[in-house]
């Protein structure tokens, strides 16, 4: 399932969303720097498994 997919499906069930495209980050540190909006509700976890 691609981004495209994922932006139909929250429409398609009327799922209110916000999208902040950022660069990549690697430490939490880097992620509170960006000051995202909501940050403090955002989930931060890696979206890729790790071997």
């Amino acid at each position: 399932m691609g981004k495209e997919d994922i932006l139909r499906l929250l429409e398609e069930r009327q799922i209110p969303y916000k999208i902040a495209e950022h660069e990549a980050i690697y430490t939490m540190a880097e992620s509170d720097a960006l000051h995202l909006p909501d940050g403090d509700a955002v989930a931060k976890k890696s979206l890729y498994p790790r071997r």
